[in-house]
């Protein structure tokens, strides 16, 4: 099943990429993007891999790349990446701020 990243998941990852880069590194940065992509490759193949999140909202579903979040939502034909958060964050309040309808397209 095709994944897609909303509009928010793809600020959240572009965030995430930079800060890494001026924190850690160019080739930490790296590290992060290829283990977010086999995470998602990952969902592509096996859609219910990730526990039902229903206390972050209905329907959301998670997958930990420590130690980073990845909220995303079974659709009709695909898959929809909401958010990537550090696990540390407030999950909860930032995943009602989101407009899941935001597709940004595939990854």
């Amino acid at each position: 099943m095709p994944v897609r990243l909303s509009r928010q998941a793809t600020q959240d990852l572009e965030a995430i990429t930079q800060m890494l880069a001026e924190q850690a590194g160019a080739r930490v940065a790296s590290q992060y993007i290829a283990r977010f992509e086999a995470a998602f490759d990952l969902l592509a193949d096996n859609p219910l891999i990730g526990p039902a999140s229903d206390h972050f909202g209905p329907g959301l579903r998670r997958l930990v790349v420590r130690p980073y979040i990845v909220v995303y939502e079974l659709r009709t034909d695909h898959i929809l990446v909401v958010r990537v958060l550090h696990g540390r964050r407030d999950l909860p309040r930032l995943l009602q701020e989101r407009d899941p309808d935001l597709d940004s397209g595939p990854h």
